[in-house]
């Protein structure tokens, strides 16, 4: 019974850090507290500790804020309290849920991406369904306790509806299938009895987002997958001269890649001035806004209130590249630790599953990038989560590579050889 309330309470921590990092009704910061408050009594009645580099890290994160304040004559308690409550956040549920933590992650994802199929499929092909669903939620509202306004069901956004992509209970389909693809990744590295049929859902969801960083991510990660996974060299030489092939045929080809990606470039390098008065989101023109923002702050950064954030019309602004947000945010120097912790953590999570190369923790590594350039992850405690990977702790990691090699399994990627 201890057992069984322990998965369930586990289950839904994690629910909740997935819910205000991106389900429209819950994506606000008032949750924050809530959430870190009950986190932290959890993570006491576990006999958790806090780890001495993650009190370095924050002790870090405490300097540059003072610096912040000081550079600019500017602070903001709530601004500053909701940066602090996603690391916490991210931290507290890793160390709560331990070594399930990304078991339980790819099962949520999956449930996720199942009950997205049938919204995408019904939606996109009956109107009539599409409007039902808009009515019930609007009938559901009273239950939005966050500052968007969103037609969603709660288990599904209808806002993207009539773009026919499955956008599932997220803000917007790139961050579905940026969610997506780091379950998928795991996944490939966690042996279970449902690894096959969450691969197939996983992926066929993915598809469904029609999201061009997300396409890419996923061909990033497959590339370093298969060359790691594949044993032959001709195989490999194959498959070394069909990426560039197929990347070229899919972006001549397939209009929301190419053209897409023709028309932002061409909307960004148009004029002189990215600050221009057109408030476009598109991603190249915000990556040549956060260039003008960066100049000067490189050191420290220039915080995450809008005042100190942008530099002009700060009302106004918003981004969507999460790599180039971090890096005007935090500086230079902490986005570099920030990078160094991910990787180390996805090296450790790969050692832990006894999957360790230096071509798959590039591959894991790689593909997050790409998300990154896509949606601003980091506003969300849920991406801080894979920085702390590595302070899962050891006997775990040691326990679960125990149980591993005692039971017969098959070889990474045996079934792509």
């Amino acid at each position: 019974m201890l057992q069984t309330n322990t998965k369930i309470s586990d289950y839904l921590l994690l629910l909740a850090t997935i819910a205000v990092s991106g389900v429209p009704f819950f994506t606000t910061s008032t949750l924050y507290m809530p959430l870190f408050a009950v986190l932290l009594f959890v993570f006491l009645l576990r006999n958790k500790t806090f780890d001495i580099s993650f009190l370095v890290i924050i002790l870090l994160l405490t300097t540059i804020t003072a610096i912040q304040s000081y550079v600019f004559n500017f602070f903001s308690l709530q601004t500053s309290v909701g940066v602090f409550l996603r690391v916490l956040t991210a931290y507290l549920v890793i160390k709560t849920l331990n070594d399930k933590f990304i078991p339980y992650f790819i099962q949520t994802l999956y449930i996720m991406a199942i009950i997205s199929l049938p919204f995408y499929f019904l939606t996109s092909f009956s109107p009539v369904i599409a409007d039902a669903l808009k009515a019930v939620s609007h009938s559901i509202q009273f239950l939005n306790i966050s500052q968007q306004n969103l037609p969603t069901v709660i288990v599904y956004n209808l806002y993207r509806v009539h773009e026919i992509r499955n956008t599932g209970p997220f803000w917007e389909p790139g961050a579905f299938a940026g969610y997506l693809i780091l379950a998928y990744m795991f996944n490939e590295f966690i042996e279970s009895q449902k690894q096959k049929r969450m691969r197939i859902v996983l992926l066929i969801t993915i598809l469904t987002t029609f999201s061009t960083t997300g396409y890419l991510a996923l061909s990033v990660f497959l590339a370093f997958y298969f060359f790691f996974t594949i044993k032959s060299p001709l195989t490999k030489l194959i498959l070394l001269l069909l990426i560039p092939a197929s990347s070229y045929l899919a972006y001549s080809n397939l209009d929301f890649i190419g053209k897409k990606i023709e028309a932002q470039i061409e909307r960004a390098t148009s004029g002189a001035d990215p600050y221009r008065k057109d408030l476009n989101t598109q991603r190249f023109l915000n990556v040549l806004r956060d260039v003008v923002d960066f100049k000067g702050h490189e050191t420290v950064g220039r915080g995450s209130n809008p005042i100190t954030r942008y530099s002009y019309n700060p009302d106004k602004q918003i981004r969507t590249v999460g790599l180039t947000d971090i890096l005007v945010r935090m500086g230079l120097p902490f986005t570099l630790l920030m990078l160094i912790l991910l990787y180390y953590s996805l090296s450790q999570f790969l050692r832990a599953n006894n999957q360790y190369s230096l071509i798959s923790t590039l591959g894991l590594f790689s593909a997050i990038l790409v998300t990154l350039m896509s949606e601003v992850y980091f506003n969300f405690p849920l991406y801080w989560c894979l920085l702390f990977l590595h302070f899962i702790d050891k006997d775990s990691f040691d326990k679960e590579m125990h149980e591993k090699v005692s039971a017969p399994t098959r070889s990474a990627g045996a079934e792509y050889s």
